[in-house]
């Protein structure tokens, strides 16, 4: 009895002291490819390798092994077990040939031989997950990328592809390659399987829980191999367990991509200057001061933008909008012109001399008491104004050269025409375009 206390004592002591430690994160990854007496087993190594840099890069403690033999794989295994505490999370990955007997699947070692029980001479896969499921992880997760079984283990073993696995423990994943029964297609003219491909693309998109990794992954090999290939697996995890967290500038990030504010958006910019958000942050700043300009009429505020975001995303539809604004304003300013040589010319056939000086303010005196005689002796007035071409606009100056006809009648009758090919000078002002001089 005292032997058996003093036992569990010793073997309860290191878990009291495990708990007190961060849970961590640990990977097994295991790639056999190369067998003694089996052809070799496809993309397996390769596959193994991809899995293991991205659990890597996930701040996963990773061991990798490759083309083990039943002694290695067994060492490899019990040393990565041991390893493990309550809470950690934990990742089984198996690339390789298997076969299942009795109901019970097998990973097939390096050194495979068939006149053994798969018992003896491969390692089970149920004898993996049930260690895994006894330390209590969070989560505990075993991945079995199974190649097409070679046709001398089909020979001895007929039953096709794995079958199910039951799981007894909380937080377990089971996942496999393909459905229970199916064999994987061979991946023909490819450097790594299709599920090891995909596996990793789904574990490095952040925030993604480990249900969805597996969601997304079975949704996208089955849609790659056209209905070939559909991943399958069992789970009792029910806590949200994320491979790849969120780093915290993406959720803020997040709350600020559809934001206005220019100030916050700065501001995460200069949080963060060496993130690859930082270039998202500066093209929305961008996108916000466009759209300000956007529909405005102010080539000046176009032109802000411009010297701003000289090779900006907008940029060459700022440039149009500008050539466009200054062909409108040409336009508007000739047809302004033209507006304010029609009322000096109506002014005129009126006799309006108060119309007149307001038009052509620089009438000198001289020219306004030749008006006042004209208009004093004439019963009636008749002046064309016929344009003789576009005005001309220069800055705040213009020119118009026009054909102009005046015929007068006293009170001895209509008198003839007198023509003349006159320029017509204009300049801008507050008020718009005044006449300085008629040549």
């Amino acid at each position: 009895m005292t032997r058996v206390i003093t036992l569990a004592a010793a073997c309860l002591a290191p878990l009291f002291a495990q708990t007190t430690s961060a849970p961590e994160r640990k990977a097994i990854v295991i790639g056999n490819a190369l067998y003694r007496s089996l052809p070799q087993a496809g993309t397996a190594a390769a596959d193994a390798r991809i899995v293991a840099n991205t659990l890597g890069e996930l701040k996963f403690q990773v061991t990798l092994v490759e083309n083990r033999t039943i002694e290695q794989m067994a060492r490899d295994i019990n040393r990565f077990l041991s390893s493990l505490s309550p809470g950690d999370a934990a990742v089984f990955y198996y690339a390789g040939y298997a076969a299942q007997s009795a109901g019970e699947n097998y990973l097939l070692p390096s050194d495979l031989t068939l006149d053994k029980d798969l018992d003896f001479a491969a390692y089970s896969m149920k004898r993996v997950v049930r260690e895994m499921e006894a330390r209590r992880l969070q989560p505990a997760i075993v991945v079995i990328d199974a190649a097409r079984t070679a046709p001398e283990v089909a020979a001895k073993y007929p039953d096709a592809g794995l079958a199910l696995v039951d799981l007894r423990g909380p937080e377990t994943v089971a996942a496999f390659s393909t459905l229970p029964g199916r064999l994987a297609p061979a991946a023909a003219n490819r450097s790594t399987g299709l599920y090891a491909e995909s596996l990793v693309r789904q574990l490095k998109i952040p925030g993604l829980s480990l249900n969805d990794v597996f969601s997304q992954l079975k949704r996208s090999v089955s849609e790659a191999s056209k209905g070939e290939q559909t991943p399958s697996e069992i789970s009792t995890a029910v806590r949200d367990f994320i491979f790849h967290p969120r780093p915290p500038q993406l959720a803020e990030w997040e709350r600020l991509r559809a934001s206005t504010d220019l100030a916050a958006i700065a501001a995460f910019r200069l949080r963060y200057p060496n993130d690859p958000l930082a270039a998202e942050a500066a093209r929305r700043m961008e996108e916000i001061e466009w759209q300000a300009v956007a529909t405005s009429k102010d080539p000046l505020a176009m032109r802000a933008y411009l010297n701003k975001y000289p090779s900006g995303a907008f940029a060459p539809l700022a440039q149009a909008t500008l050539e466009l604004l200054a062909r409108e304003a040409a336009s508007a300013g000739k047809d302004a012109i033209l507006a304010v040589v029609e009322r000096y010319r109506e002014a005129y056939q009126n006799e309006d001399l108060e119309r007149l000086k307001a038009l052509r303010p620089g009438l000198t005196r001289n020219e306004l008491r030749a008006l006042e005689e004209t208009f004093r002796f004439a019963r009636q007035i008749r002046m064309d104004l016929e344009a003789a071409g576009e005005p001309r606009i220069d800055g705040d100056s213009a020119t118009l050269r026009s054909k102009m006809t005046i015929q007068l009648r006293d009170e001895r009758g209509m008198n003839p025409p007198a023509r003349a090919d006159v320029v017509i000078k204009l300049r801008r002002s507050a008020d718009g375009w005044l006449i300085d001089s008629i040549q």
